[in-house]
């Protein structure tokens, strides 16, 4: 009798372990089912998000192109040209020339002046984060109208095809406005402000010849000569950061007086070795 119980247990319990094995590999088929169908949904928005990603990283890189550029601008009192643009901001970024000629989609960025003014008073930065859809290069934006048109482009819109025939490829890819950047860099108050030309007259008002020369904010040389006795000089077109030396004798020595352009116009009387600015 207690035989027969035990081996109706010992058949309960291989039946149980069985049924369990069952339920669980039907559980992980059905586990799995459910991850098919979540990655199939969620793989989009991952994308997406990683796109978005790229997007707000190049947006950034384009920013801190703008301000190399000013940078370069203020201390080289002119702009790179466009096509070894970037050789010359390589030095105001932790990118070398390779990196920012193209960005991590492999999309060469483009640096276009505004053709209205020489020298240029605004300049564009081209990005693109989606491969297959080319840039126009700056010799295709060749006139003021055309750069206008991409200037006054706004944000999540593709410039008209009148700046550049090509943007229609643009434009019959669906969200491509999304992947193009525009980073447009003002030039005008640097010109203003910071390279803002001026006058200085230098009058010798003594009866020997005296000197004088001219200096950039980096040290070098850019004019000299001798002021004739009762004689009189107009230093035109001088930089901000430019420094006047003026000197006593014709051979540059006897310093009289070192003047720093500023941005305003001079006047100096040299007068007994005294330079009196008005």
């Amino acid at each position: 009798m207690g035989h027969v119980t035990k081996h109706k247990i010992h058949n309960s319990v291989d039946a149980a372990s069985k049924q369990r094995h069952g339920f669980t590999l039907i559980e992980m088929i059905g586990v799995l089912a459910i991850i098919g169908v979540l990655a199939t949904l969620m793989a989009p928005n991952a994308i997406r998000a990683i796109d978005r990603a790229a997007t707000k990283s190049e947006s950034a890189t384009l920013s801190t192109l703008a301000h190399s550029l000013k940078s370069y601008l203020v201390e080289n009192a002119a702009l790179p040209p466009t096509s070894t643009w970037t050789t010359s901001l390589s030095t105001y970024t932790d990118l070398n020339a390779n990196s920012l000629a193209v960005n991590n989609r492999s999309v060469g960025r483009v640096l276009i002046y505004d053709p209205a003014n020489s020298p240029a008073q605004r300049a564009i930065f081209l990005s693109g984060m989606r491969g297959g859809l080319t840039l126009p290069s700056a010799a295709n934006i060749n006139t003021a109208a055309r750069f206008a048109a991409i200037w006054d482009t706004a944000d999540g819109e593709i410039p008209p095809t009148s700046s550049w025939s090509s943007w229609s490829k643009w434009t019959a890819v669906s969200g491509s406005a999304d992947y193009l950047l525009i980073e447009r860099v003002n030039l005008k108050s640097i010109y203003l402000d910071e390279l803002r030309t001026n006058s200085v007259a230098i009058n010798n008002t003594t009866t020997t010849a005296t000197s004088y020369e001219v200096y950039n904010r980096v040290g070098a040389k850019l004019a000299n000569s001798i002021i004739a006795p009762s004689g009189s000089v107009l230093l035109s077109n001088l930089a901000k950061g430019d420094r006047v030396l003026m000197y006593a004798t014709a051979s540059y020595s006897s310093l009289v007086y070192s003047h720093i352009c500023e941005g305003d116009d001079k006047s100096f009387d040299l007068s007994d070795w005294i330079a009196s600015a008005r």
